[in-house]
C-alpha cells in the first residue's frame, strides 16, 4: 500500500488518479521528465506547499468541529435552561396561587377572630352562681381554732333528670408543690418541693358521685364502654368507686361530648395546689371572692399545712382511718367504706369538699418517682413517666392519716380500679 504525499491517505498504486481526500495527483511522473532538475525541484516546493495547505485545512476542520461541538453543547445547555425557567414560573404560578390561598384562608380567620370575643360570651354560662360554705382551721391536736364562712362561685352542669354537676372556680396563683423535708409522714417521692404557677381553672366541687357517673355513662360511647354501676358501695351521693383512669377519662369525654365544654382530669399540680387552696408565694388574692379580710392571712397560712384544715386531721370532718392519728391529733371513728360527698359539711378555702379522704382521685399525669424535671406551670407532666401508671391524690377511706396529706402521692395501674379509687373533673374554661 502507497500513501499520499500530502495527507498520508493510504491508496493502491494504479486504482486512482487522485487522493480521495486532499486529491493530489496520484500518477507517477514520466521517467524522463523526473531527470530533470529544474522540474523536480518545483515539485518538491509544490509539494510543500500543498502539505502546509492541507495542515491549515485539517486545523480549520478541527477546529470547526470542536465549534460544532460547543454550539451543540450550549444548544443543550440552553435547552435545559429554558426547561428550568419553565418549571421555575410553573413554580412561581403554583406558590402564587398557594399565597393567594393563604390570604384568603387569612381573611377568614381574619372574621373568625373578630367573632372570638362575641363567641366566647355565648358559651359562658348565664348560670354562675356564689355559693357559701364553712372553712375550718384546727391545731395541732385537732382542736377547732376558727370556723367561718366564705364564698366562691361555681357553675352547675345539668346531667337530666335533675341530676347537677357542681364544678368551682379556682384562682390562678403560684404555690410550692410538694412537702418540706420536715414534714411528718413525708416520702421521698414528694421532692424536691419546688415553685409552680397555676393558671385558673374549674374543679369539681365533690368527687363524681355514682348518680352523676350513672347519667354520664349513659351518653354514647365515645372509646370505650362503661359499666354503669361499678361501686363497691352503693348510693347516689356516694363517690363512684372501682373505676380506671381509663374508664374517668373516658367519662370526661362523654362529658365534654354532651357539653361542648372540654372536661378532663386536673393535672397533679393543680390538683394539689386546688387542696391546698392558697398559693403560698406570689399570694394573689386579687381573684378570689373573699368576703372577709380576716380569710387572707388565715388562708395563707394554711397553703403550706399538711392538711387544709391545719396541722392535723380528725375523723369528725374527714373520712379515713380513724384508729390512727398524725401528730398530736386523737384518734375516732373508722368508717370502713366510702361516705356521701360534702357530708362532713366542711370545705377548704376554694370551696372544694372531700380532698382529704373518702376515695383517691385520679389525675391526668403518668407516674414520676420524684419531682426532678417536674413543670413549673400547673401543666400535666406527660413526657418520660411511666403511662401504664398513673397519679393518685388524697387518700381514701381506708387509708391512715399521712396518706390523706396534701402532698401525698400515690400510684396505681391505670386499667385498675378498687373500691377506694374515684375522681373529680376539671375544665379550663366554662
Amino acid at each position: 500500500m502507497a500513501k499520499c504525499p500530502v495527507c498520508q491517505t493510504e491508496y493502491i498504486e494504479g486504482e486512482i488518479e487522485n487522493c480521495p481526500v486532499c486529491h493530489w495527483q496520484l500518477q507517477p511522473y514520466p521517467f524522463l521528465v523526473s531527470l530533470l532538475p529544474d522540474w523536480i525541484e518545483q515539485e518538491k516546493v509544490k509539494l510543500e506547499w500543498a502539505r502546509k495547505q492541507w495542515m491549515a485545512t485539517k486545523l480549520q476542520k478541527e477546529q470547526m468541529h470542536q465549534l460544532q461541538l460547543q454550539i451543540k453543547q450550549a444548544r443543550q445547555k440552553e435547552s435545559h435552561l429554558q426547561f428550568q425557567l419553565e418549571q421555575s414560573l410553573q413554580e412561581r404560578s403554583r406558590l402564587q396561587s398557594k399565597l393567594s390561598q393563604v390570604d384568603r384562608e387569612r381573611s377568614q380567620l381574619q372574621v373568625e377572630l373578630e367573632r372570638v370575643p362575641s363567641l366566647l360570651l355565648e358559651s359562658i354560662p348565664t348560670s354562675r352562681s356564689e355559693f357559701s360554705f364553712s372553712v375550718l382551721t384546727l391545731d395541732d391536736r385537732g382542736k377547732q381554732i376558727d370556723r367561718h364562712t366564705s364564698f366562691a362561685q361555681s357553675w352547675s352542669e345539668q346531667l337530666g333528670d335533675g341530676i347537677e354537676l357542681e364544678i368551682v372556680s379556682i384562682a390562678s396563683g403560684t404555690f410550692w408543690m410538694g412537702s418540706p423535708p420536715n414534714e411528718e409522714g413525708r416520702e421521698a417521692n414528694e421532692g424536691p418541693q419546688h415553685q409552680v404557677t397555676v393558671k385558673s381553672f374549674w374543679l369539681g366541687k365533690y368527687p363524681v358521685t355514682q348518680a352523676q357517673w350513672q347519667a354520664v355513662a349513659a351518653l354514647p360511647k365515645v372509646e370505650r364502654s362503661l359499666n354503669p354501676d361499678p361501686a363497691h358501695f352503693k348510693g347516689e351521693d356516694l363517690p363512684v368507686e372501682q373505676v380506671t383512669w381509663y374508664e374517668a377519662v373516658e367519662f370526661c369525654a362523654r362529658l365534654s361530648r354532651k357539653t361542648g365544654r372540654e372536661y378532663r382530669l386536673p393535672s397533679e399540680a393543680e390538683w394539689e395546689y386546688a387542696c391546698r387552696a392558697i398559693a403560698s408565694t406570689k399570694f394573689d388574692l386579687s381573684q378570689a371572692a373573699f368576703k372577709y379580710t380576716e380569710d387572707r392571712e388565715i388562708f395563707k397560712a394554711q397553703a403550706t399545712k399538711p392538711f387544709h384544715f391545719g396541722d392535723t386531721i380528725v375523723s369528725d370532718v374527714a373520712n379515713y382511718d380513724g384508729n390512727y392519728t398524725y401528730r398530736s391529733g386523737i384518734r375516732g371513728t373508722y368508717r370502713q367504706q366510702t361516705t356521701p360527698v360534702g357530708s362532713f359539711g366542711v370545705a377548704n378555702a376554694f370551696g372544694l369538699y372531700d380532698l382529704h379522704g373518702n376515695v383517691w382521685e385520679w389525675c391526668a399525669d403518668p407516674w414520676y418517682s420524684n419531682y426532678k424535671g417536674a413543670p413549673t406551670d400547673g401543666s400535666v407532666w406527660d413526657f418520660g413517666g411511666d403511662n401504664s401508671q398513673r397519679l393518685l391524690r388524697g387518700g381514701a377511706w381506708y387509708c391512715i392519716p399521712k396518706l390523706c396529706r396534701a402532698a401525698q402521692r400515690h400510684w396505681d395501674r391505670a386499667d385498675n380500679g378498687g373500691s377506694g379509687i374515684g375522681f373529680r373533673i376539671a375544665c379550663s374554661f366554662v
